[in-house]
């Protein structure tokens, strides 16, 4: 059945096909996967991507895919993580670069759980942009910055609330901004920050 549509989607980008760019399924829905039409991409260095984010709020998990045309590879095949008191997120994107190669399972590989050494200042709280407090909270994996986002949001499925938190990321998380959010939207107000004041180190 997959072989039968990776076979007519290729069929499909030759009928549209008018130049380097690629031929890509593109959808965005909340919840574990989605399918959509083939779409030729308007950037030749464009990539084709599957993406799956997990959100998990006081206990809750929601979730939003995507397939499409791609073109921030930096984040391609690199599991993004945020872990706070109150929150945690990951987000991968499964990049290839053939017609059509985004329409397979979306599956996303497991976390790194190990502790690294690193510890942030870390806090969550829903309906304010301001934290009470923060706590030590131990960064895992490739997590080598700590995150702080004060600002409006809406996780997949929900209404958008004020949000106050902080903890571990993997570095160059506030390089690469908002950009590489699936499902979750940030509204006007929004600060996303990086600082170094929120390592904490601890002496042996």
């Amino acid at each position: 059945m997959m072989r039968s549509l990776i076979v007519s989607i290729t069929i499909f980008c030759a009928i549209l096909w008018t130049g380097d760019a690629l031929c890509c399924q593109q959808c965005k829905a909340v919840g574990e996967d989605c399918s959509g039409k083939t779409v030729e991409c308007e950037n030749e260095n464009d990539v084709c991507a599957q993406a799956i984010e997990y959100d998990r709020v006081g206990g809750e998990v929601r979730s939003a895919a995507f397939r499409g045309c791609w073109n921030l590879t930096v984040v391609c095949n690199h599991l993004v993580t945020v872990n706070t008191t109150g929150y945690e997120l990951d987000i991968y994107y499964d990049c290839c670069e053939t017609d059509g190669c985004n329409s397979g399972p979306m599956e996303v590989p497991p976390r790194n759980t190990t502790e690294n050494g690193l510890y942030c200042k870390s806090c969550f709280v829903e309906g304010s942009y301001d934290c009470p407090g923060y706590v030590p909270i131990a960064c895992t994996g490739d997590q080598g910055d700590c995150l702080e986002f004060h600002g409006d949001a809406t996780f997949p499925g929900g209404v958008e609330k004020k949000y106050g938190f902080a903890g571990c990321t993997i570095t160059g998380a506030c390089y690469v901004g908002f950009s590489d959010l699936v499902g979750t939207t940030v509204g006007a107000f929004s600060n996303l920050t990086c600082p170094e004041g929120n390592k904490i180190y601890f002496d042996n």
